[in-house]
């Protein structure tokens, strides 16, 4: 998992335990397939950390199927990791002679939703009693629930409110109608640039067009990823059909098969419905008659199935990885159903081992295409591509090189043992008497960043090394990072397998998300591909008016921007000025903030000397309604500063610049050469023009 990952997460954790300090309901959103259930399990272990006194309850959809996957992941967790959950799920097929019985053993409980309904055998006072004991018991204790897929309403458990002394909600949907704000949020935008979860490439259809012959064009497409899919990934995907819950359903699964009889005969499908009885397959697998292992089968990586057919109980948490493409026949009417169908289709089926997957490998998995009967509102993210017609070409124009920070060589002359040695802090004298619980040091362990994990894990060679190592964890982590900020020994030019210097270029095609933050732009390298759609969106206000700056030094009176000529209906000059969307970008420099990380910069421009100026955007006008640890953000910034510094050190012909808005004034650093300057934005473009072009 990458190191952006994991810090997104521990984020989200923060964030969430701080949210719940100062309330008792908090509602966290995520997009589907972007880990929500790793989400709650750090939440849960680090509250449990702190104070032993806490049980959860987290309620899931439907009767099980998500209540057991949820459990079998927090199991799975608690066993690799030795964390301080120990769940149990919440069954209605366990009694003793005296009825139903839950072990107060644990303290995580899951629980499936319909099984807490009216005239069940937990709402007959099992659950009830259960809660009553633990709230108010001998060794009573508080209770905490999380109400998974809280977009759904828990009427039956809500009976039970007084009992809980805090309340989780979470979903990819909340419900604002219930009060559902969302307090903390992973945005769907962070989730797909850190490759979370997939982006969408939605191909909206109208009821009036021909069923068959859009779903023949689909799965054509269809079996060109399948392919690459087998050959670059060695994973079969899934191609899924929604289609309608009542009458229609068998008119459209009838025309669904006709279309694979007749052109896609090779392919093999799976008809997946409430009643098992009327499920199919044309696989081998028919021949197994119990309809539950099927939907096992059918998540593997190399599972047989190519195609599967469904009604509406794929919302319910059946978690297929491999999907890569939806089809829906069925208008749902609903954002909320569409988001958490389309969200089966988004899970990255390689997110553990993504940092080592090639650029090839990752465009292949970076994209979920869904067929829908929707409009433009559906559309969350715009295709953009490179001007065309360019004379030059902008790819021959905009040649970067990019930088990395050499972890081997770190780890290499890094010696934990070495530095604990010099500190009289290696002796492991009576190491097993000391009153340290595994638990705690894992604790410790677990909320260092990734590299010095990484450096422990490498270094360590038996139990008691690991106990020491972990004890001295903050002199090992604050001396990495002093190692590590060697900017001169350790931050290198990326270069390729043999050793040359790599220079990389603005893709030829990106995508942005649209925000509130929006600006026309009809002159730079960037063109929409919606035509409908005339303005580019900002991750920021600050970024949006970056861009506005950025514009005006270009139009300015002196010729400061390169241009290049764009032959077209109109011929046309576009400056070499370009947003750097995240999406397929490789323009990135590496820089040591609690870890190492790369700087993706916002802007990239060419000036007439042909000199690249490279811009990260800043903004301290921090909205109250997102919660940031102002502290850390501005450490962040230092750490950006310096890693620029000595970025402009290595490439002395580019000018990097930190511009950061703080109210209405912008303060912008430039580092040119390892030297820095500081400007406002009058100096700026005064100094641009003097110091730069002339």
């Amino acid at each position: 998992m990458t190191p952006e990952i994991i810090e997104i997460q521990n984020r989200i954790k923060k964030e969430t335990i701080e949210a719940l300090k100062n309330k008792r309901v908090i509602t966290l959103k995520a997009p589907t397939g972007s880990g929500k259930t790793i989400m709650m399990s750090n939440i849960m272990n680090d509250i449990i950390a702190e104070n032993p006194n806490v049980i959860f309850i987290v309620s899931s959809l439907s009767k099980s199927e998500l209540a057991i996957q949820n459990y079998q992941k927090f199991k799975e967790r608690s066993k690799k990791e030795n964390t301080y959950l120990k769940p149990n799920l919440i069954t209605s097929d366990r009694s003793g002679e005296e009825g139903l019985h839950i072990d107060l053993g644990y303290n995580v409980y899951v629980l499936a939703r319909d099984l807490f309904k009216e005239k069940s055998r937990l709402a007959q006072g099992a659950l009830h009693n259960f809660i009553d004991i633990v709230k108010h018991g001998v060794n009573s204790k508080e209770i905490y629930l999380i109400k998974d897929e809280c977009h759904q309403a828990t009427t039956n458990l809500d009976t039970l409110d007084y009992y809980f002394s805090k309340i989780i909600n979470v979903s990819a949907t909340p419900n604002p109608k219930r009060g559902q704000v969302p307090d903390v949020e992973l945005t769907e935008a962070e989730a797909v640039s850190n490759n979370m979860i997939k982006k969408v490439d939605y191909r909206t259809y109208e009821l009036y067009e021909d069923l068959e012959d859009k779903l023949e064009e689909a799965l054509s497409e269809f079996v060109k990823s399948k392919k690459e899919y087998n050959e670059k990934l060695n994973i079969n995907p899934c191609f899924i059909i929604q289609i309608s819950t009542k009458e229609k359903a068998e008119e459209e699964v009838l025309k669904i098969k006709r279309v694979l009889q007749k052109h896609f005969d090779t392919l093999k499908w799976m008809l997946i419905v409430n009643d098992a009885k009327n499920c199919e397959t044309n696989d081998i697998l028919n021949k197994n008659k119990d309809k539950k292992k099927w939907k096992e089968y059918a998540k593997n990586a190399n599972a047989t199935i190519d195609i599967i057919i469904f009604k509406m109980m794929i919302t319910e948490g059946w978690d297929i990885p491999r999907a890569n493409m939806l089809f829906q026949v069925r208008d749902s009417k609903s954002k909320q159903l569409d988001e958490q169908v389309i969200g089966r289709v988004r899970r990255n089926p390689m997110i553990q081992n993504f940092e080592t997957l090639t650029d090839e490998q990752r465009r292949i998995i970076s994209t979920a295409t869904v067929w829908g009967i929707y409009g433009k509102d559906t559309i969350k993210s715009v295709k953009v591509s490179v001007v065309k017609n360019a004379t030059p070409k902008v790819e021959h124009e905009f040649k970067l090189k990019t930088t990395l920070l050499n972890f081997d060589a770190i780890n290499k002359d890094f010696s934990i043992r070495k530095l604990l040695e010099e500190n009289n802090l290696l002796d492991q004298t009576n190491i097993h008497e000391q009153n340290i619980s595994i638990f705690d040091l894992y604790k410790i362990y677990d909320s260092a960043n990734f590299n010095v994990k990484e450096i422990i894990d490498k270094q360590v060679k038996s139990y008691e090394d690991w106990i020491v190592f972990v004890k001295n964890i903050d002199v090992i982590a604050k001396k990495l990072k002093q190692v590590s900020c060697d900017y001169d020994k350790y931050l290198e030019i990326a270069k390729d397998d043999l050793g040359l210097e790599l220079e990389t270029s603005l893709p030829e095609e990106s995508s942005f998300y649209l925000t509130e933050h929006t600006k026309e732009i009809d002159d730079w390298i960037w063109d929409t591909e919606d035509k409908n759609i005339s303005k580019f969106s900002f991750d920021s206000d600050a970024e949006r008016e970056w861009a506005i700056i950025l514009s005006k030094l270009a139009k300015s009176e002196k010729k400061l921007v390169k241009t290049v000529h764009v032959s077209s209906y109109i011929d046309s000059n576009r400056f070499l000025i370009g947003k750097n969307f995240l999406e397929n970008s490789q323009i990135r420099y590496g820089y040591y903030n609690y870890g190492s990380k790369f700087s993706y910069p916002d802007f990239v421009l060419k000036d007439c000397n042909n000199h690249f100026h490279i811009f990260e955007v800043k903004s301290l006008n921090i909205s109250s309604s997102i919660q940031i640890d102002e502290k850390e953000y501005v450490e962040k910034i230092n750490s950006l500063k310096e890693g620029y510094q000595a970025n402009s050190k290595k490439l002395p012909s580019y000018y990097f610049y930190i511009p950061i808005k703080e109210n209405s004034y912008w303060k912008i650093y430039r580092y040119h050469n390892g030297q820095e300057q500081i400007f406002d934005k009058e100096t700026f473009f005064k100094n641009f023009a003097l110091n730069d072009i002339v």
